[in-house]
């Protein structure tokens, strides 16, 4: 088992290795002079702060954001785990994870372009709604969790495929770098607080609360975007 583990710890570094390779043989575009232009690009950075802390459906769609990669972060690390205590096979957990991605790369360019013909914010609530439910399946159930694992890759792919654009849409063209960025940041930060809040709940009530904790957070994130992002336009 331990040499198994090791092995593909050593795959996973060589792959890094090849992408690292074939990424430095990109070509880069040459540096631009921007020191003269610092002040003007300051003034217009906290402009676009301060317009984008007034948009709450910018926040909102953030927000929703945010709480489907804690659900993300929980998923990745705790449900091996979980898997461990219901004496569930390696390589059906490794399905469950694979499920999950392949859902999402399959999935995601169609529902992009989805998005584009009906209104963002409706798929992006529905998204939120699937999510909710896979979280707590992942809770309750013993047994399917490699479907619960597809499901919850769609429910990701629905979401994300429609909120970038959706947040790009609301954003003013001065503002437009500043939602992304801000877009990028509170989703790193959900990721980030999954694991930790799991692992605080995990240790001091149990595993499955975990999850269960992960679909109220989904809740509170689909209501806050449900009150704030303009789902019936």
């Amino acid at each position: 088992m331990g040499l198994q583990v090791t092995s593909l710890y050593l795959l996973c570094g060589i792959a890094g290795i090849i992408a690292m390779t074939a990424i430095s043989a990109v070509p880069t575009a040459p540096p631009i002079a921007v020191e003269d232009k610092k002040e003007k690009w300051l003034r217009q950075w906290q402009t676009s702060l301060l317009s984008l802390k007034a948009n709450r459906i910018i926040l909102a769609t953030c927000a929703v954001d945010a709480s489907i990669l804690f659900c993300y972060g929980v998923f990745e690390t705790f449900l091996p785990l979980l898997a461990i205590t219901k004496e569930t096979a390696v390589w059906q957990t490794g399905l469950c994870i694979s499920s999950q991605v392949v859902t999402i790369a399959i999935t995601k360019p169609y529902l992009g372009k989805l998005s584009i013909r009906m209104a963002r914010a409706p798929q992006i609530l529905t998204g939120i709604t699937l999510a909710t439910f896979c979280m707590i399946g992942f809770g309750l159930l013993s047994t399917f969790w490699q479907i619960v694992s597809a499901l919850f890759g769609l429910s990701r792919s629905v979401v994300t495929s429609a909120s970038a654009p959706y947040v790009a849409e609301q954003s003013e063209r001065t503002g437009y770098g500043s939602a992304m960025g801000a877009l990028g940041s509170i989703i790193d930060i959900g990721h980030t607080t999954g694991p930790i809040a799991g692992g605080i709940l995990s240790t001091t009530i149990g595993l499955k609360f975990a999850f269960m904790f992960s679909s109220a957070i989904l809740i509170i994130g689909g209501g806050w975007f449900l009150s704030n992002g303009k789902v019936r336009t």
